[in-house]
């Protein structure tokens, strides 16, 4: 009888990760949307998060390298899902890790969001969830900043999206930015576009959004000038 090797497909375990690569402007992940429904509860154990919550579900493993070029910077990164994790560790997560591998954690009952200072070398970012349940559809960015930090008239710190929640009425408002285009996209949690709006050459932008006809749930709005783009979850009850 033969008996047929079996391999692990990427991003279920640290020594098949699914590899990360920082683009131009410093993203490692921009808007990468991702399930841990075909994967496993492999790790258990996280010392990134309190009592290992939100690494009790399946999780996906990514392997992202922070480089010599890169020193004295800052690892930015937020996660989108119902009690999803994202831990960014310098060793695969084990019940020997102590909280100084941990190097950065974002999590919560609808994810959440980091600034860490990190050094160069290689991490993993592992995508899990509380169970239960065991699965999560997630969205997640990563980005590294220079020690300069983030600039106070970028996109990042100003857009706010109100009320929210909302019946599906809502108004995005963009202020304080230099002139620029603006492309702005309701997505939901599939990350399917349901929504788009381009406008040109705007300084202070505000916009009210009619999305009542849609199911309710959590959405997420993304606008992007180009340069930078900021996502805010957006929940219609």
């Amino acid at each position: 009888m033969t008996i047929a090797e079996t391999y692990p497909q990427d991003g279920e375990i640290c020594q098949a990760p699914i590899a990360l690569e920082v683009d131009r402007r410093g993203y490692y992940a921009n808007n990468m949307f991702g399930s841990t429904d075909d994967f496993d509860d492999d790790y258990s154990y996280s010392s990134c998060t309190p009592n290992a919550n939100y690494m009790e579900g399946n999780d996906v493993v990514y392997t992202f390298t922070i480089g010599e070029d890169q020193p004295n910077g800052y690892l930015v990164g937020d996660i989108f899902g119902a009690f999803a994790g994202l831990h960014i560790t310098n060793v695969c997560p084990s019940d020997d890790m102590t909280l100084a591998n941990c190097k950065g954690k974002a999590f919560g009952s609808m994810g959440g969001s980091f600034r860490f200072k990190i050094e160069p070398g290689d991490y993993f970012a592992i995508a899990s969830n509380w169970a239960p349940p065991q699965s999560v559809d997630y969205y997640f960015n990563l980005k590294w900043e220079d020690a300069t930090g983030v600039n106070d008239i970028d996109l990042m710190n100003n857009v706010s999206v109100y009320p929210n929640p909302s019946d599906g009425l809502f108004t995005l408002e963009v202020n304080k930015l230099e002139t620029t285009d603006l492309t702005i996209e309701l997505m939901d949690v599939q990350g399917q576009i349901i929504y788009k709006n381009e406008v040109k050459s705007v300084t202070n932008y505000t916009e009210d959004i009619d999305a009542s006809a849609f199911a309710k749930g959590i959405y997420y709005l993304r606008v992007n000038n180009g340069t930078d783009i900021k996502v805010q979850k957006v929940v219609i009850q």
